[in-house]
């Protein structure tokens, strides 16, 4: 119950500068340098700027500039993720997000824009609609199969529907020691694991009604 699944929510940073020849990086302000200088910082957010018992996870997934192994580029795209498990810890590392990247811009004579766009919320699984699904899915598998997991710092859109109505998100045992974590290629769903699901969210559904 509680906290199941983190915010997911995105993060874009445009560092420009002033580019020129590798050879004379003294007459630049090379955004290629202040962005690695800033990826460094942001990562305080998490070590120096939140509890170590407050969930939190910012990574820098993408980036961008140059196009040529001899000239420093005028602009570096970078873009990433924030995911925590509490609104009030999320805001708080946006501020610092947004301070971290004014300090590094100024110091090193950049300028910068930071975009942050906000993702599915956190998944919140109602206690009530937990127990529900462990009774159904008892019926189905067996008590001895149930397994309370930790809460995950991956984002889903079920949050959306668990916020209008109560409502809770539970995963599929599909790794039978031949498959890979999702978003890799090796990813693979054992069938008769989707059929087990759907025997689960039946029986649910019964003992909902039967209760009413």
């Amino acid at each position: 119950t509680g906290s199941a699944m983190a915010s997911s929510d995105k993060l874009e940073i445009i560092v420009k500068g002033k580019g020129g020849h590798g050879a004379m990086p003294n007459l630049t302000n090379d955004p290629i340098v202040a962005s690695a200088m800033m990826i460094n910082a942001l990562q305080t957010v998490v070590s120096r700027s939140t509890s170590p018992l407050q969930p939190i996870v910012l990574s820098i997934c993408k980036i961008e500039g140059g196009h040529a192994f001899n000239i420093i580029p005028t602009q570096v795209i970078m873009e990433g993720t924030l995911r925590t498990l509490d609104d009030g810890v999320l805001a708080n590392a946006v501020e610092k997000i947004e301070s971290i990247l004014k300090g590094v811009a100024e110091s090193m004579g950049v300028e910068y824009k930071f975009d942050y766009t906000a993702g599915c919320p956190v998944l919140v699984n109602d206690a009530d609609m937990v127990e529900l699904i462990k009774k159904a899915g008892s019926a189905i598998v067996g008590e001895e199969n149930i397994i309370n997991v930790d809460p995950t710092m991956g984002g889903e859109d079920f949050t959306y529907f668990a916020r209008k109505v109560p409502g809770a998100m539970f995963c599929l045992g599909v790794n039978k020691g031949n498959s890979s974590p999702v978003h890799r290629p090796t990813f693979d769903v054992p069938s008769d694991a989707i059929g087990i699901g759907v025997s689960v969210l039946c029986q649910a559904v019964l003992m909902y009604l039967n209760s009413l």
